[in-house]
């Protein structure tokens, strides 16, 4: 017989964690094929730099390297490192001083069957969280 342990409210980090270790794996994986820096912290800064930038560049409200840095809370001079290898691989531009993504580049990593599988991820993870919302519904402050 399989034990199941009642539910928790950590169990709605971990959901979430799981879903997006699965989502950010597929994709940082493709993107990064091969050059993924040898440091885990390095890896994650670089992935957080990368994510920001092609959301402010989406979202019309790009940012400084300084910008990013406060917005991260990182370091300055790691987000500088980052920016200047992602503009080395063409991922990352500057335009009047803010850091702009290539979303074309993007583009070419998406295809029918990730985007599935990051919805079907996503999805579970929405199931998820409902049915732990009925649970610990009570037990929440």
């Amino acid at each position: 017989m399989h034990f199941v342990p009642a539910p928790r409210p950590a169990d709605v980090a971990v959901t979430v964690n799981r879903m997006l270790l699965d989502v950010l794996h597929g994709i940082f994986l493709l993107r990064y094929a091969g050059t993924t820096p040898q440091r885990f912290g390095a890896a994650l800064e670089l992935m957080m730099v990368s994510m920001m930038v092609s959301v402010t560049t989406r979202d019309k409200k790009t940012l400084t390297a300084s910008g990013l840095a406060k917005k991260l809370r990182m370091p300055r001079s790691n987000v500088d490192r980052h920016l200047k290898r992602l503009m080395e691989e063409g991922a990352v531009r500057v335009v009047k001083r803010r850091y702009c993504a290539d979303l074309d580049l993007l583009d070419g990593f998406i295809t029918r069957e990730i985007l599935d599988r990051n919805i079907d991820l996503i999805e579970q993870c929405v199931k998820e969280l409902k049915r732990l919302r009925v649970s610990l519904h009570n037990t929440l402050a």
